[in-house]
């Protein structure tokens, strides 16, 4: 049996949609002529190579080659807002992608409501289609559009207990369908079908009929964090997101949004930031956005004011502007770039956590993350200013989670490495490969991965997590 890792196999591509850009991540395994693309359910965290990783030797055996596509707003691909359907836009992403590739058919295997994206591309794009597996019992998936789900979840079960080629040949034998069977008077068949039958509750009825209709922003509402996802855990929250228009700000509002939150965007270039707010807005996401400074007190106290006034509460906060001027030595560093980096970078953090930790009093507590980089924790030549500015951000994150720690108000900092954002590309030409001999995992990071950390530490999921200064540098600092 062959052995594959995600680390090995993980690639990105970049696919534009009615305008917009995005990152899309995806494994690419084997080398057979045949090419099979896994397509993930919506579970908390999913993604292909989480969802199929165990089937994954057995299928590269059986001669195929394999893509593992993580959707926008999941895995390590950026989050874009979609009002639209969702299994329509998660298909028009995997026929980009196999355009890019030079991939002329392909077999799609859609687990859970990832059986809708594939019945969708299957619909849509007939003539790149191949075959069609669906998998997975949820309620979203195979047993919507499958005769028999008994016996499928049956097989489904014995392949996932033990991947080897014989179950997943057995898998195949139920679950493969040729193109002329994908018709719409099948899915309406099929649908109705399930409408009538009294066996099925009504979140089942309710999730297949979404296959053609719009996306599942949220069915029911809980708090427990026993039945959290991330989209209802999201759901309707109040988060401040300072340097919100550009990097690693830009990516935590879209996936905010994305996932149901009121994104109040901080930004001191008000195009950008407008640019932002509308792109939010178009794609059906809640936003708001002010021009703000964060040197200025008066601008970080308006920022908290807007999000309270509008909303009526602050939830969480990610304090992210900042910037760095030129290389010198401390000597030989201009005192306008000195001020500028010290103002905006530390006095930033301090007037912003100030003003929300105020806000946050009144409504019994939330959460505050500072961007400290990874400078917050060490040091690097000719830049004496800015690594002041970040250590310092990393001392006032530690002494305000003291004073808040039993009042519901939680502070944490995120310290990035090399991530692929304007400013790095500022700083390397582009060069995504300058640093990778001084990372241990020998690459920069992508937004999504910082994203990832940031709403983790603003999450109840971090509950007990305060004062921390979280890395996310691909083993920088560990050296």
């Amino acid at each position: 049996m062959t052995r594959f890792s995600a680390e090995q196999t993980s690639r990105f591509v970049r696919i534009e949609d009615g305008g917009r850009p995005f990152n899309v991540h995806y494994n690419d395994v084997g080398d057979g002529e045949r090419v099979v693309v896994m397509l993930h359910g919506s579970g908390p965290g999913a993604t292909a190579w989480g969802n199929f990783n165990r089937n994954i030797d057995a299928v590269v055996d059986a001669g195929f080659r394999v893509l593992l596509i993580d959707f926008p707003g999941w895995g390590q691909s950026d989050p874009v807002v979609c009002a639209e359907s969702r299994s329509d836009f998660n298909a028009r992403v995997v026929k980009a992608l196999i355009d890019q590739l030079q991939i002329e058919r392909i077999t799609p295997i859609g687990n859970s409501m990832g059986a809708h994206s594939a019945v969708a591309f299957a619909l849509n794009y007939p003539q790149n289609l191949d075959k069609l597996i669906l998998m997975g019992g949820g309620t979203g998936g195979i047993s919507a559009f499958v005769p028999m789900p008994t016996e499928g979840i049956k097989r489904i079960g014995e392949l996932y207990r033990e991947p080897t080629l014989e179950n997943l040949n057995r898998m195949m034998q139920v679950f493969v369908y040729d193109t002329s069977d994908l018709t719409e008077e099948l899915m309406k068949a099929r649908l109705a079908a399930l409408t009538a039958n009294p066996l099925h509750n009504e979140n089942f009825v309710k999730s297949s009929q979404l296959f053609r209709a719009h996306p599942p922003r949220l069915i029911h509402r809980t708090e427990t964090r026993e039945a959290m996802s991330q989209n209802q855990y999201w759901q309707d929250k109040v988060v401040i997101v300072t340097g919100g228009a550009s990097g690693m700000g830009r990516d935590v509002c879209l996936t905010l949004a994305a996932r149901g939150a009121r994104v109040v965007i901080g930004n001191r270039s008000a195009a950008a930031g407008e640019a932002l707010l509308a792109e939010i807005r178009a794609a059906g996401g809640q936003a708001l956005f002010r021009s703000t400074d964060v040197s200025r007190a008066a601008d970080c106290e308006a920022l908290v004011a807007l999000a309270m006034d509008s909303y009526g509460r602050l939830d969480g906060a990610f304090n992210n502007a900042g910037l760095q001027r030129a290389f010198n030595p401390i000597h030989a560093t201009p005192d306008a770039d000195l001020s500028e980096v010290i103002d905006i970078n530390l006095k930033g953090v301090l007037y912003m956590m100030k003003y929300e930790a105020a806000a946050m009093l009144r409504n019994g507590g939330g959460a505050i993350v500072n961007n400290a980089s990874i400078f917050g924790l060490k040091a690097m030549p000719e830049t004496a200013y800015y690594v002041a500015s970040k250590h310092g951000i990393v001392g006032a994150t530690r002494a305000a989670a003291l004073d808040y720690a039993t009042q519901g108000i939680r502070v944490n900092a995120v310290c990035p490495g090399p991530i692929k954002t304007p400013s790095y590309d500022r700083v390397t030409g582009g060069d995504d490969h300058m640093y990778d001999d001084g990372v241990p995992m020998h690459r920069i990071g992508q937004p999504r991965e910082v994203t990832e950390a940031v709403l983790w530490l603003l999450s109840d999921q971090a509950s007990y997590v305060t004062g921390s200064a979280l890395s996310v540098d691909g083993g920088m600092v560990a050296q």
